[in-house]
């Protein structure tokens, strides 16, 4: 929100995320594939609203207002910021003072960007920040090697940048691999043929609807062996392997479609992952003495979360509070 709009989120219930958040809500559910019987029967959407069966009609209209308002209400809030003298800068309010006499489109195209920023990589890059937390709770040897690598280049005096990224393999690897044991959309988002094409002996009309198994993709054997394995080292090259295909090729989608904030959700991931590493510890809950190990299970639809797990968090020293404290204020 910050970054998109200027707007600092408060605390508990924020009316530009509650906003938000009910159109991505809609959106998850519009785009499961089969949903709606007028993804099937598209003519449907010529006959009267009265009719039996009709109710995705009313619904649709219903929706399209919460997205009306996804897109127009955090905008018009910059735009009284700047009027206001007061808009920090951000991606909307920098594109409006740089030009005061943008047409319609341009308008409309900026207003559609930035939602989409905010739209789009809030529920899939938080997906990706729940798995690093559970794939550190089952795998305290990743946590420890990846610590050691920060301490070693980066020492506990700072928190890291993303300028260090080159300089933390280890760490890349990481988000690498959350991005493939993570399948943030299993099935991606449904595509629709634009014109028919023969495709390996099968005839694709022009309109169909195309799902891809992305979760397969990046869970098959023969691509990455042991997928269920939280493993790291997969993706770093050594003397004795190369390393193994690259997820990016596959998590973000394919083709028009692919994800247009793909290498912001990525920055956004390491920086939080860097940071984490740096200052925080994750381990088991322990109940009644005995520990607790979650089981990695995700939730359904086409933007997938894993199910809700439980985990101890706890800064790694004093001087990690002091980070923590320094970096909030």
């Amino acid at each position: 929100m910050s970054l998109t709009y200027g707007i600092e989120v408060q605390d508990g219930e924020d009316p530009f995320v509650n906003l938000i958040e009910n159109a991505n809500k809609n959106f998850n559910a519009a785009t499961v594939p089969g949903a709606f019987v007028v993804d099937f029967f598209p003519s449907l959407r010529h006959l009267p609203e009265w009719l039996p069966g009709m109710g995705f009609m009313r619904t649709a209209r219903m929706w399209a207002k919460d997205t009306a308002a996804m897109v127009d209400v955090p905008y018009a809030f910059t735009k009284q910021q700047i009027a206001a003298g007061s808009a920090p800068p951000s991606f909307v309010s920098n594109l409006l003072e740089k030009d005061d006499a943008l047409s319609a489109q341009e308008i409309s195209d900026i207003k559609f960007a930035a939602s989409s920023m905010y739209g789009g990589g809030a529920d899939t890059t938080v997906s990706s920040e729940y798995a690093f937390f559970l794939a550190m709770v089952l795998n305290p040897d990743v946590q420890r090697k990846a610590r050691a690598e920060i301490d070693a280049v980066i020492g506990n005096d700072r928190l890291p940048t993303f300028a260090d990224r080159p300089d933390l393999p280890y760490v890349n690897a990481i988000v690498t691999e959350v991005l493939r044991w993570n399948s943030v959309a299993p099935t991606g988002v449904p595509h629709t043929a634009m014109e028919d094409s023969i495709i390996r002996g099968y005839h694709i009309p022009k309109g169909s609807i195309i799902i891809t198994n992305l979760w397969n993709m990046l869970h098959d054997p023969e691509t990455y062996p042991d997928p269920f394995v939280f493993n790291p080292d997969r993706h770093i090259t050594t003397t004795e392997r190369p390393a193994q295909r690259d997820p990016r090729k596959v998590c973000f989608g394919y083709g028009r479609r692919i994800c247009p904030g793909m290498y912001l959700a990525e920055a956004s991931l390491y920086s939080v992952i860097s940071m984490i590493l740096a200052v925080l510890d994750i381990s088991k809950v322990v109940e009644n003495g005995v520990e607790v190990t979650p089981v990695h299970e995700n939730t359904s639809g086409i933007i997938s979360y894993p199910k809700p797990f439980k985990c101890t968090i706890k800064p790694r020293s004093e001087k990690a509070v002091s980070l923590i404290n320094q970096e909030h204020s």
